[in-house]
């Protein structure tokens, strides 16, 4: 079967990562966290906005203020509109073919780390019983020993990570995980997204999400990329294209920096160099990213019995611990010649080859670099 190999220089492995020392921000910080909602209207006349400071003693010290919105010929809308979608085919992004890499980004203000600062957790006994559709569902696999720990670091590329919502149109949520990609771009899975909304599918996505803490905003999707509307990825060629590239409505990169991505070469296979955040629900409930490190993908591989169906790549790992609500999470690492790069993204559980290995898999190929090319491209 053959083999991507495309860029042969290896990352920094976690103890040379340790021997680095940060890198202070410098100047002042480029834009400040907003929300932004919709209203629809007959006409195109701009509905009026006032604020005004109200009376909340339960807030403590904090300053609360009602937002009216006034001559609205509409409705409010919960969330921003469906997105605008753009299904691709693989044909459709030949003049990127040879585009093995997308490149990283950090704002002058805003510090570098290495490696970052983590919250040490409580262990439980028990992880908890999962449900899908009131049937006992199977969460992705823990894998000892688990080192997943509580970020609790602002710096760059960390904030670059958030939690995505997107709902299914039932009245529940699908919670995942995403990643920067660029000043407006966000790469998460495929899965994550509720393709079946009535309306069509739609995204929120809040960069270092915590708990219920926002300190970067929170942004939605507008228009996505994709190959495939995956709901649960089951083989090959489903892991091996599971993932999606959002446009957001607000550039939250230009404040946080954005991630690069590259194509994963089997050069890297059985090494350590791996870092990976995601919103587990076994832990925090979805509620609070985890990261882990010293991550290794044991293979990856084109989908077909002689990796014939396409350029994605299904990648196993049986050291990265996972659940539900890191799916779309980042596997990424840091090369000391163009930084922070991204190479797959957390996908499916199973057993999904010849090898019958019940293992964790991601996402990953030249098609993830291309599909954040053509993002990048349409919307700079």
């Amino acid at each position: 079967m053959p083999k991507p190999r495309h860029v042969l220089q290896e990352p920094l492995a976690l103890e040379d990562l340790l021997k680095k020392s940060p890198i202070p921000g410098t100047g002042l910080p480029i834009g400040r966290p907003h929300h932004s909602f919709y209203v629809s209207s007959l006409s195109n006349v701009p509905p009026r906005i006032k604020a005004s400071e109200f009376p909340l003693s339960a807030h403590g010290d904090k300053h609360v203020f009602k937002i009216d919105v006034e001559s609205i010929e509409g409705d409010l809308l919960v969330g921003a509109p469906p997105m605008q979608q753009k299904l691709l085919r693989r044909n459709d992004l030949a003049k990127f073919r040879g585009n093995h890499s997308t490149a990283p980004y950090r704002p002058e203000s805003v510090p570098m780390t290495y490696v970052p600062t983590v919250k040490k957790r409580k262990r439980t006994a028990t992880r908890p019983r999962l449900l899908l559709r009131g049937k006992p569902a199977r969460p992705l696999e823990i894998f000892p020993p688990d080192l997943r720990q509580h970020l609790v670091d602002l710096s760059y590329p960390w904030q670059t990570t958030g939690r995505t919502v997107s709902p299914m149109g039932d009245g529940t949520v699908k919670i995942g995980s995403g990643t920067l990609v660029g000043p407006r771009h966000m790469l998460t899975a495929s899965h994550v997204i509720g393709w079946n909304n009535p309306g069509g599918p739609s995204v929120s996505f809040t960069p270092m999400y915590d708990n219920g803490a926002q300190p970067f905003g929170q942004a939605s999707g507008i228009w996505g990329y994709w190959y495939r509307e995956e709901n649960a990825p089951e083989d090959q060629l489903d892991v091996s294209e599971d993932y999606v590239v959002v446009v957001l409505d607000q550039r939250l990169g230009d404040t946080v920096g954005w991630m690069g991505t590259r194509t994963y070469s089997t050069d890297w296979d059985d090494s350590p160099y791996w870092f990976n955040i995601g919103y587990p629900s076994d832990l925090g409930g979805g509620q609070i990213p985890f990261w882990q490190n010293q991550v290794s993908f044991e293979d990856a591989d084109n989908p077909g019995i002689f990796g014939q169906e396409g350029d994605g790549l299904y990648m196993d790992t049986e050291s990265a611990s996972l659940s539900q609500g890191n799916s779309g999470g980042p596997f990424f690492a840091f090369w000391d010649t163009d930084g922070w790069h991204i190479v797959s993204v957390a996908s499916a559980e199973g057993t999904l080859d010849w090898t019958f290995d019940d293992d964790n898999w991601a996402s990953g190929g030249s098609p993830m670099v291309q599909l954040v090319l053509q993002a990048q491209a349409d919307f700079p």
